[in-house]
């Protein structure tokens, strides 16, 4: 068959309220040379209608792949990309949206600079307002081009290379190598996006803001429950990944996987069942007979000295690092006007 130019993956469940913004916001860039591949996830909505009703109207360029039964988004994709075209690959989520010249932007940078994964910038988009991190466009002020190492350092320190699988594109090779884990109920980037990056010689990097990430509070992302232990299962999946191809990070990413049990076991305290909690303090226990002796070698002197003595001192410190520091430093909050 044809080779396409981009094929761009949905996976949908029931996000009938969102789904025409996304097609489109898509449908306004691309053309007969590329693809619109639906996965419909067992939508008890209207999702299915809107799907067929855009089949209709563009035949040449969308295609719907039917499941009547949910299994997730990671299954979805599995489907989409099996029988892609495209000579890249674009993830992006129902309920998301690009802006008018991402897709263009992004193919064309790779294909000009011979990128095999090029990552645009992205708002969290809130019902009022866009929030915009600062950070990647002080660090990269224009489109760039850096090596494999270059992005996994992003990726396990700063995450100015993020773990999400949308805002890409990717050679439809690497992304049709690995498979996304249908065992896991959330965080399936993180078990997914180390693997494809080191398969990668050049990745681009684009600092303008080119996707929006809807935010929604009762999102599976938003909801804290026994769910997110998988996040720290897949912390532990991508250690052992380091330790093998990049020994050099691996303080990082121990440093960086201690802030994230020890937090999602704060968080548990305070907002889990008793369940959650009971998950989350045996996690935490795990993590220190495991990585404990390691830990004291790795991390940086002024945090291990706080989590060795004071629980409260590392809220404290946690405060002003993620939450003062995260969303005044490394943000810029744009007002939507209605």
């Amino acid at each position: 068959m044809e080779t396409k130019r981009l094929s761009i993956i949905i996976p949908i469940h029931n996000t009938e309220q969102y789904l025409c913004n996304c097609l489109d916001s898509i449908l306004c860039q691309v053309g007969p040379n590329d693809e619109i591949i639906l996965v419909n996830d067992g939508s008890t909505d209207n999702s299915l209608v809107i799907c067929n009703h855009y089949k209709e109207k563009y035949p040449q360029l969308i295609r719907v792949l039917n499941k009547d039964y949910q299994s997730g988004p990671s299954d979805s994709r599995n489907i989409g990309k099996r029988d892609a075209l495209g000579a890249y690959i674009c993830f992006i989520d129902s309920d998301d949206w690009f802006s008018s010249s991402a897709l263009n932007d992004m193919y064309e940078y790779a294909t000009i600079h011979e990128c095999e994964i090029v990552q645009t910038g992205f708002y969290y988009a809130y019902e009022d307002y866009l929030l915009y991190n600062k950070k990647l466009i002080n660090k990269y002020p224009y489109p760039q081009t850096i090596s494999r190492e270059k992005a996994m350092e992003h990726l396990v320190k700063d995450g100015l290379f993020t773990n999400f699988i949308w805002g890409k594109i990717y050679k439809a090779e690497l992304v049709k190598k690995y498979d996304f884990p249908i065992d896991v109920n959330m965080g399936e980037d993180m078990f997914w996006q180390h693997l494809v990056l080191h398969e990668s010689n050049r990745v681009g990097m684009i600092p303008a803001a080119k996707y929006y990430y809807r935010q929604n509070s009762q999102s599976l992302s938003n909801v804290f429950s026994e769910r997110h232990v998988t996040l720290l299962k897949a912390f532990d999946n991508r250690l052992t990944f380091i330790k093998k191809y990049y020994p050099n990070l691996v303080p990082d990413m121990l440093y960086v996987y201690w802030k994230q049990t020890y937090q999602s076991r704060i968080i548990a305290k305070r907002l889990g069942t008793d369940n959650c909690k009971n998950i989350f303090d045996t996690y935490w226990m795990m993590f220190n007979e495991k990585y404990g002796s390691e830990l004291k070698s790795s991390v940086k002197r002024l945090d291990y000295m706080l989590y060795s003595q004071s629980e409260t001192a590392f809220k404290c410190y946690t405060f002003i690092n993620r939450v003062i520091g995260h969303f005044v430093s490394d943000f810029k909050k744009i007002p939507v006007k209605k």
